[in-house]
């Protein structure tokens, strides 16, 4: 996740900063967006270290129509996921990626409880930096191997367990609008999944960020992810924790997060998401934390 912090200029005055935050916002909340930071170089011999936890919980779902619907039986789902991601600039132009999270799935109802855990799909990848406009807009490519790494149990998954290969482009930059200082991010890529059924993956993301001051910064950004598959199975409604049956859906999301510099090289965030609109899959909330090192 890409931070920035900027020094407010004193003579903006308190209502024209408070117009221009409630004008930015009612226009991002028109979009459908997520937070997805990180399109500028970290630079040369630097590592972007990002540990974090999010907790996603849910109790409805979208089905194969669109039509939002409550679990059976009063059921609930959760998921708990600590990850670390990083980035490290092996050159100006080129970095590596990674990412492993350790996933804990589970279900509740009445009388009945179940739950799946372990690690969850590792990703390894490699992005170069195609140009830049001023060394202000940042174009890039990205390629990515997706590994499973657990295996999964009948009717208890934690992903596809097939391995799989995904490009992205991305653009980055900042603006500006009356003195006060802004960040943007989009990102577009497809992803494929190395089994018979696939999936195909189509997702799009568009983030935008505002610094408040030198120490704080807000977010409003969203999600859209589209997923094809020959298996046309449905959601399994009776049993959320089969994730891996599921192939065939889309669904678009939002996020508001909260960044805390710490130090210029430091840095926590907050983030809040919320599916928004779907088909075939679950309708839930994420709360997420995390910290953010650049060594």
């Amino acid at each position: 996740m890409h931070f920035f912090f900027t020094k407010t200029h004193k003579h903006i005055n308190i209502f024209t900063r408070a117009a221009l935050f409630l004008v930015f916002f009612t226009t991002l909340l028109s979009a459908n967006n997520e937070v997805y930071a990180g399109g500028k170089p970290v630079g040369k011999k630097r590592l972007f270290l990002i540990p974090a936890a999010a907790y996603f919980f849910n109790s409805s779902y979208w089905d194969r129509s669109g039509v939002y619907r409550s679990y059976n039986n009063d059921l609930h789902f959760g998921s708990k996921i600590l990850s670390i991601n990083s980035e490290y600039g092996f050159s100006r132009r080129v970095s590596l990626m990674a990412s492993i999270p350790f996933i804990s799935n589970s279900i509740s109802q009445s009388g009945y409880s179940a739950s799946v855990s372990g690690f969850g799909d590792a990703e390894l990848g490699i992005r170069y930096y195609l140009a830049n406009i001023n060394y202000n807009v940042y174009f890039s490519v990205q390629g990515n191997i997706v590994v499973p790494l657990y295996s999964n149990e009948v009717g208890k998954s934690l992903g596809y367990g097939s391995l799989g290969t995904d490009v992205k482009l991305i653009g980055a930059g900042d603006f500006s609008i009356a003195s006060q200082k802004f960040y943007w991010e989009i990102n577009t890529g497809v992803r494929q999944f190395l089994d018979d059924s696939g999936p195909f993956q189509l997702k799009n993301s568009l983030s935008f960020s505002y610094s408040i001051n030198k120490k704080n910064q807000v977010s409003l950004a969203g999600t859209s992810l589209y997923s094809f598959s020959t298996l046309k199975q449905p959601l399994n409604v009776d049993n959320p924790l089969d994730v891996a049956s599921t192939k065939d859906f889309n669904f678009n999301q939002l996020t508001a997060s909260y960044a805390y510099s710490i130090k210029r090289n430091k840095s926590l965030f907050f983030s809040f998401s919320k599916f928004i609109t779907g088909r075939n899959t679950g309708a839930g909330t994420t709360l997420s934390i995390g910290y953010v090192y650049k060594y």
